[in-house]
């Protein structure tokens, strides 16, 4: 098993909420979203109509995480628990290079 592999699995609740929310975001906006979790790279696809329908649904996770940072703060002080919630939070937030990809394309 490879070490992203290994990061992948340590991490996927950070990196299913990353999506879900990327989801969520679609749905929201009936741009018929699929989840595809359990895939190598784990994505949504959706069919948006204009480019701002594109940068809600890829910025979501961002806003997400700057909205629930004030909840997970309080354990950065927890050295273990500390990085592995920084990191996730990381993962949740920073967009992916797709998340920047897809608000791109014209």
């Amino acid at each position: 098993m490879d070490l992203r592999r290994i990061g992948s699995l340590l991490f996927f609740p950070a990196i299913a909420l990353h999506e879900l929310s990327h989801y969520a975001a679609a749905k929201a906006l009936r741009t018929n979203p699929e989840l595809h979790l359990w895939e190598e790279e784990p994505q949504v696809t959706y069919s948006a109509k204009d480019r701002s329908e594109r940068v809600l649904v890829n910025l979501m996770p961002t806003m997400l995480g700057l909205m629930v940072l004030p909840a997970v703060h309080p354990f950065f002080g927890i050295e273990v628990i500390s990085v592995y919630i920084t990191a996730s939070w990381a993962i949740v937030t920073i967009p992916s290079r797709m998340d920047v990809a897809g608000m791109l394309v014209r």
